[in-house]
């Protein structure tokens, strides 16, 4: 007879609960939140999210909950996505569906076949693909959530596919303000070492954002109170203690305690829990117990059907068996009647431990074929359908259906991104090969085809050493002979793989697919191995060979009409014209790159060639257009999909590019989300880094400027990209400098020409500016010492000197005849300022034709540095004061503006020793030959017709741009003039007279 198991009432958990509610509230206010409850099994986790769950549908938020699935290594692909998803589904009318899905209808739908089949196909070789989805799925809570606060909970992490382990940490690093709480539980008891949820518990707990809510057994007090609460009655005092004792407060267990004392003829109770659960399996009769041991061997919520099926039951026996089931609270029957699931997932571990060897092959055998007869009995998806089948008969002992079943498995798998469960089903169809007779008619795939597969969905696991390794085996495993094409194509993907291993043998990898084509005629093929190489020898900074080999693959692909590969070839080809001096060539082909990328809808090469671009336009010196440029892109790969990639990239260019246009308030806030959102062990958190660093030493952050560069050190070294090297070694010189280490400085600045020799000739020029500079400081502290061995110190350095500017003069040279660079120029120029100043001749004139060519690029901190030395440089040849303090004030006036302190106190320092007074910077006057407060040429024009009150269409229109570049143009201009408004910067810009004969021409 049926009697009550579980308490009607939450017990002893207020506490707990309150925690989660303020989570809520946070998120309902748009701080989005997650929590984190950890407990062992049968402490009642589910039972405290399922009340949180209630009170908060209660106070209307939108919830939705998923949990994992417990089934092999492979696991089902995105399981609790799925679920929780899948109730959105059934909660909201199709047209509203509809709306909220947008863009990501394609991309959701691989993981619903209830929205029917996406229209595109995946592209799994996209490294993009996952992040896609995960932007995809990040997008559509926000827009959940801006509905109605959103609950997301997914449950029993500890069984999750790495799939849905990527989306939890995604979640947690992105969520800022969308109205998102995610409650996340697993199993504190069942994590041993190794067990690859530990990582990401690790990294959330590194998060302010994460709030953890361990749950612990009962209080002697709070188990009678759940006893009572079951019985209705007060528990006998002695039974209370029994089963407190006995149970250790785990409040499943005292449940289950509790039902097997009431149904005992006889006084006592069981010994352990696993007893106490198979007294309510023991009492079953045969057939219920055939239907126990059915869903045992099934592992999750399953059809009634295909337990039917498998239990070989009539419809009549099988209806009594699962009422009997039920009765006995040992499974229970879905609201639909269609699912069966346990109570509790241990109930269910206990009823699969009980069975023999020989009962699990028999029931899994039967469920494989059940579910290969009738699919639609079962609840999942292409990919998860696939999964059960492969487990299945992999238990099943049955190799010849195994096989080919974990082939179509990891196919699956492929189809929905999720790498890891595909990798672990070609890797057991690989270990499965040898045991099969005629494997590859089975499988549809030869064993060089199932390990290419498994490389690549390795690959995209971020494991390249194995990914290395599966490589070579299908290299070994096919005859090149007998299909040269394939194994070609087979040779460049080792390529890519041993780069991002960091092996030296890469570029020989590379260079071996070429040469297997090379005399095979022309095809999208050979195009694409060209076009790979070309992009793998512009990576190590190669870029007359990558230039070269680019314009063949430009050449291959139009000629045979392969679009992407010329996309990919045309975006190689601008970055290597743009590293080789010529970024106006450069921007040519990138623009049309991403065109043809566009038609193409590659993602990864519209990515790509974006960033490229906004890279070469700013060396064109249009610091400006290359943010408008950067920021449109960021909008771009939102929309794509890609913002957590492609996006980020563009959103630390334009924080690069505040930076030098001096909106460091800008750059800062920008850098600042960028790394607390991206780990420092990716190429693109690296970068993001290394440009925050060079803010916050800028500004005189030295503490936080020595930690991310720490940070960076060793994936720096591993990372095989020169212009990353070129950063670091950048920011270490400047920390030098700004710490007074001047000989560190000059030795960084040289490690890192070392380490860019054969890279873009613009590193090399800046890095011999800043070691001229430390040693131009080191040579200046010398000649107040009149020892021997400083006058041979001092040879020494200069020595050095002259070997950093001909070394920059020689990278100087390395562009287009008749081009010069603007901002390779400028740095030109301060090497040689520099130089002069390193042998004790200050040249004044030098600095203020530096300082010319940084206030014509716009960029007013090494503006104000150069006006600096410019100062220093006249009071060294003894002119008067009053010459010395234009160009003295104009460096106070843009670093005070900047915020560029240590700058300013060298300045202020200086002013004081000259005794020259220091205006404010709204009264000082602009030095004779430097433009006013920084402004260029073009951003006069637009003042001009600002002033004249013309809005940014009208003033885009007469000075033929883009609307978005007047409007860049614009804030820039608020920004210099330190104005608020449109109107109060035209005030401004009449009362100091800033316009002379330009006001006329906007006329």
């Amino acid at each position: 007879m049926w009697s009550r198991v579980s308490s009607p009432v939450l017990i002893g958990r207020s506490q707990e609960l309150a925690q989660l509610d303020a989570a809520h509230q946070r998120a309902a206010a748009g701080r989005s939140a997650v929590v984190l409850i950890a407990g062992e099994a049968g402490v009642g986790k589910s039972r405290l999210v399922g009340e949180f769950a209630g009170l908060a549908e209660r106070s209307g938020a939108r919830v939705l909950v998923g949990g994992c699935v417990a089934l092999d290594e492979g696991g089902l692909p995105w399981a609790p996505v799925v679920d929780s998803l899948r109730g959105l589904v059934r909660s909201v009318e199709p047209a509203e569906l509809d709306a909220l899905l947008g863009v990501a209808r394609d991309e959701v739908g691989r993981l619903l076949p209830e929205l029917g089949h996406p229209r595109a196909e995946p592209s799994p070789d996209s490294a993009a693909a996952q992040a896609r989805l995960l932007e995809l799925l990040l997008d559509l809570f926000g827009r959940l959530g801006s509905e109605a606060p959103l609950v997301l909970v997914l449950e029993d992490l500890h069984w999750a596919d790495r799939a849905s382990r990527d989306l939890v940490a995604f979640l947690a690093r992105r969520l800022r303000d969308e109205r998102l709480l995610l409650v996340l539980t697993y199993r504190s008891d069942d994590l041993g070492r190794g067990h690859p949820l530990r990582p990401l518990l690790a990294e959330l707990g590194r998060s302010e954002r994460v709030d953890r809510v361990g749950l612990r057994p009962f209080e002697r007090a709070e188990l009678s109170a759940l006893l009572d609460a079951i019985l209705q009655t007060p528990a006998p005092a002695e039974l209370a203690d029994d089963i407190f004792v006995r149970s250790d407060g785990n409040p499943f267990y005292a449940e289950e305690l509790l039902a097997a004392w009431r149904r005992s003829e006889h006084p006592g109770l069981p010994g352990s829990l696993r007893d106490t659960l198979l007294t309510r399996v023991e009492r079953l009769s045969g057939q219920a117990q055939a239907v126990v041991a059915a869903a045992a061997a099934a592992g999750r919520r399953v059809d009634h059907r295909l337990i039917a099926a498998v239990a070989g039951l009539t419809e009549p026996q099988f209806a009594d068996a699962v009422r009997e089931t039920v009765a006995e609270q040992v499974l229970l029957a879905d609201p639909d009647g269609r699912g069966l699931a346990f109570r509790h997932a241990l109930m269910r571990e206990a009823a699969l431990a009980e069975l023999l060897p020989v009962e699990r092959v028999r029931l899994h055998a039967g469920l494989a074929t059940a579910i290969t007869a009738h699919r639609d009995w079962t609840y999942g998806t292409e990919a998860t359908v696939a999964a059960e089948l492969a487990y299945h008969w992999d238990a099943a002992l049955d190799a010849e259906r195994a096989l080919p079943a974990a082939v179509r498995a990891g196919l699956a798998a492929e189809q929905v991104y999720a790498f890891a469960n595909a990798a672990c089903h070609f890797e057991r169809a690989a270990a499965l090969w040898d045991r099969v007779a005629d494997a590859a008619a089975l499988a549809g795939l030869d064993r060089a085809g199932v390990l290419a597969h498994a490389a690549e969905a390795v690959h995209h696991t971020n494991v390249p050493a194995r990914a290395v390794a599966l490589q070579r085996a299908a290299v070994a495993a096919l005859d090149g002979e007998a299909e040269p094409v394939r194994a070609a194509l087979l040779q460049e993907r080792l390529g890519r793989f041993l780069w991002l291993a960091g092996d030296p043998g890469a570029l020989a990898a590379y260079a071996d697919a070429v040469g297997m084509l090379a005399d095979a005629p022309p095809s999208a093929e050979r195009a694409r191995i060209l076009a790979a190489h070309a992009q793998a020898l512009m990576l190590v900074s190669q870029a007359q060979q990558a230039r070269e080999v680019a314009e063949q693959a430009c050449a291959m692909a139009r000629a045979v009409g392969a679009g992407l590969e010329e996309g990919r070839a045309e975006a190689t080809l601008g970055a290597a014209l743009h590293a080789l001096g010529d970024p106006w060539a450069g921007v040519a082909h990138l623009h049309r790159a991403r065109a043809v990328a566009l038609q193409q809808a590659d993602i990864d090469g519209i990515g790509w060639s974006w960033i490229n671009q906004v890279y070469a336009v700013a060396t064109t010196g249009q610091l400006t257009d290359a943010l408008a440029l950067a920021l449109e892109g960021s909008e771009v790969m939102q929309r794509l999909g890609t913002a957590n990639t492609y996006g980020d990239y563009l959103h630390g260019f334009a924080g690069q590019l505040e930076f030098r246009l001096g909106r460091w308030a800008d750059a800062d806030r920008r850098s600042r989300e960028l790394v607390q959102r991206d780990q420092a062990t990716s190429v693109k958190g690296i970068f993001l880094r290394l440009w925050r660093a060079r803010l916050l030493i800028a500004r005189g952050d030295l503490p936080e400027a020595h930690l991310l560069l720490d940070q960076t050190e060793a994936h720096v070294t591993r990372s095989q990209a020169p212009h990353l090297g070129e950063i670091r070694a950048f920011a270490l010189a400047e920390l030098a400098l700004a710490e007074g280490r001047h000989a560190d400085a000059a030795v960084a600045a040289g490690d890192g020409i070392l380490l860019t020799s054969g890279a873009q000739p613009r590193g090399r020029v800046t890095l011999a500016a800043l070691g001229l500079r430390a040693l131009a400081e080191q040579a200046a502290a010398l000649r107040t010492r009149k020892a021997p061995e400083a006058v041979k110190t001092l040879q020494e350095i200069g020595s050095r000197g002259d070997d950093l500017l001909a070394g920059a003069q020689e990278a100087g040279a390395a562009r287009p005849p008749g081009k010069s660079v603007p901002e390779p120029t400028a740095w030109l120029r301060q090497c040689h300022a520099e130089h002069a100043r390193l042998h004790g001749r200050p040249d004044p004139a030098a600095w203020a034709e530096v300082a010319a060519g940084w206030d014509q690029l716009a960029e007013p901190y090494p503006a104000a540095y150069a006006h600096w030395r410019r100062a220093e440089a006249l009071l060294s040849t003894r002119v008067t004061r009053t010459e010395a303090a234009a160009p003295l004030r104009v460096a106070a006036q843009l670093a005070q503006h900047i915020g560029a302190r240590p700058l300013l106190t060298e300045i202020t320092r200086l002013a004081r020793r000259a005794r020259i007074q220091l205006v404010p910077p709204k009264e000082t006057p602009p030095a004779a030959d430097a433009a006013p407060f920084g402004l260029t040429r073009r951003e006069l024009e637009v003042l001009a017709h600002l002033t004249a009150g013309h809005t940014n269409r009208e003033i885009a229109k007469a000075l033929f741009v883009a609307e978005k570049t007047a409007s860049f143009h614009v804030s820039g201009i608020l920004s210099k003039l330190g104005a608020s408004t449109r109107s109060e910067a035209a005030a401004l810009a009449h009362r100091l007279g800033l316009l002379g004969d330009a006001g006329a021409t906007s006329r």
